[in-house]
């Protein structure tokens, strides 16, 4: 019951699905980000709805400090080597996109921002006693991006306990 929305327009769908994880997120705290997500097909859909989830993030207060700016992989929109600038604060939620072995992470784990000195980025992967710190030099590895949403591809297997479908082009009927 009142789980599926939908408009005439996709720019309708996504303001809808917006304002309910703004409602969500709004309602139980920021401390369920671990255990929400956004999905959508096309990384054109991802980059917004990242972009529009931080939005709601900034106006709510819940992001703290000055933005840093960071160049990162451009993983999300080809494969060619190109990069882009992109800002973080403290509490922001990112995601990897590259195996590392040396930070111990792997693409597609999520993390939360604890702390950004300079160019040294400081996140928690997992909560409670699971959780475990990792730091790393943000022009060293390059490969993250914000981690609102992200494709339903990335994330297979993933279990949260909400997750919010944006259902947006062609690729939806298959």
């Amino acid at each position: 019951k009142g789980q599926v929305f939908l408009s005439e327009t996709e720019a309708a769908n996504m303001d809808m699905l917006m304002s309910k994880w703004g409602q969500h997120i709004g309602t139980n705290g920021i401390g369920v980000m671990n255990e929400t997500i956004i999905l959508a097909h096309r990384n054109e859909d991802i980059t917004i709805l990242n972009q529009r989830a931080r939005q709601q993030l900034i106006d709510a207060g819940t992001l703290k400090g000055k933005p840093h700016a960071f160049e990162v992989k451009d993983n999300r929109e080809s494969q060619n080597g190109k990069s882009k600038q992109i800002e973080l604060m403290v509490g922001e939620r990112i995601l990897f996109l590259e195996n590392s072995w040396k930070l111990n992470v792997k693409n597609g784990h999520f993390a939360t921002i604890t702390e950004i000195k300079g160019t040294q980025i400081t996140a928690v992967i997992g909560e409670g006693k699971k959780a475990r710190t990792v730091k790393f030099d943000g022009k060293e590895y390059q490969s993250f991006d914000y981690g609102y949403a992200a494709t339903v591809h990335k994330n297979q297997g993933v279990t949260v306990d909400t997750a919010f479908l944006f259902v947006g082009g062609k690729y939806w009927s298959r």
